[in-house]
């Protein structure tokens, strides 16, 4: 098994590098162009705004504390001490080499690099792609639509569309015209979306899931089984939520970048945030330096192995 503190360093170097190619080509916003703590302050304002996903919303928990709902992210942002973006500049600038991995999560979102969050686990070769070669799919977008918006013309979604990377326009001389639509032009395509999803929605049966103690397995809305509650399915919690049966394998490094919580005095930890699936209604916590040190640093010491039951 490849070493993880290894697999997050080699992440963190790609997620800079793209920072820095995309700074090269132009295709930057100035406030990550020449970035100072109040202008990235303002450029997680405007990308929560316009481009967020359920996925970002766990690198916005990591950053900004967690919030029970996801509008109150914004607020988070706004009351934020300034100085708090200062370590990222830094980085961004060449005046540190290292810094806390929330700040490189809050990175990869705001220049849009693919895959994020960084999984416990997982490896890739370059942005969007993973050891294998295959594209992770696109994130899905959450739409939010305010009063008084005015009706979006087919020619707006034509230009949103032909917009590049990460959200800067290919063609220069539409700048104002950019920044006029890009809230409608999103919204637009979020229906269009929407609208297409609606006619399979009609046409087949909801799916469901349930939790087997280590993962989410899928299964149909309306099979009886003992000891099974069936719950809407969620495709990322299929795929990505599991729990780490192999604690003694998480380092220093994984602090922060895995989840926990304890049950009647039963600890577990989880590859990704969320809800206990132990129990509805509690969210999970990121591993603190204590609680590494607490629950898993023992598993690593003959003396230490029958201190925490594992099932």
């Amino acid at each position: 098994m490849q070493d993880s503190g290894k697999m997050f360093s080699d992440y963190k170097a790609a997620v800079i590098n793209f920072y820095q190619q995309k700074r090269n080509e132009g295709s930057l916003s100035l406030n990550l162009q020449q970035p100072t703590p109040a202008k990235l302050k303002k450029e997680c304002l405007s990308v929560f705004e316009i481009r967020r996903s359920r996925n970002d919303l766990e690198i916005l928990s990591q950053f900004f504390g967690h919030r029970a709902e996801e509008v109150a992210y914004e607020a988070a942002i706004r009351t934020m001490d300034t100085d708090k973006f200062r370590p990222l500049v830094n980085l961004l600038i060449g005046k540190v080499r290292e810094t806390e991995d929330k700040n490189i999560a809050l990175l990869s979102w705001l220049i849009d690099f693919k895959p994020r969050p960084y999984r416990f686990g997982s490896s890739f070769t370059n942005n969007g792609a993973d050891a294998e070669g295959h594209k992770e799919p696109e994130d899905t977008f959450i739409i939010t639509e305010k009063p008084g918006m005015a009706p979006l013309e087919a020619e707006d979604l034509n230009f949103v569309s032909g917009m590049g990377t990460g959200g800067a326009p290919k063609s220069g001389n539409k700048i104002n015209y950019f920044h006029e639509y890009k809230k409608q032009g999103i919204i637009g395509l979020g229906i269009l979306i929407i609208s297409v999803l609606g006619i399979s929605f009609y046409t087949s049966k909801p799916q469901c899931m349930y939790w087997t103690g280590d993962q989410y397995e899928a299964i149909a809305c309306d099979k009886k089984a003992p000891h099974i509650q069936p719950i809407l399915a969620d495709d990322f919690k299929l795929e990505h939520f599991k729990r780490i049966t192999k604690r003694d394998t998480l380092t220093y490094n994984d602090i922060n970048k895995v989840w926990y919580a304890s049950v009647d005095k039963q600890i577990e930890f989880y590859t990704s945030a969320g809800e206990d699936p132990r129990l509805a209604g509690r969210q999970l916590r990121p591993m603190s330096k204590y609680i590494f040190e607490k629950y898993i640093l023992p598993l690593k010491t003959p003396r230490g192995k029958l201190s925490i039951p594992s099932h």
